[in-house]
């Protein structure tokens, strides 16, 4: 399994000049893509991927 952690608060600070919401890539572009790398891994190498957050947006 691959598994990614996302942890907006890591770098929450280096957002100062921009709301939260601007800064950082908004969950679903983020799903779409490990979905886009999941369909990739699982048709060449049978591999699957997990995506977990403590986001609750």
């Amino acid at each position: 399994y691959i598994s990614i952690h996302i942890w907006y608060g890591d770098f929450s600070q280096q957002c100062e000049e921009f709301p939260v919401d601007q800064c950082f890539a908004p969950l679903s572009d983020i799903a779409l893509r490990v979905s886009e790398v999941q369909e990739e891994f699982r048709t060449r190498k049978g591999i699957k991927a997990a995506m977990m957050s403590d986001e609750r947006d």
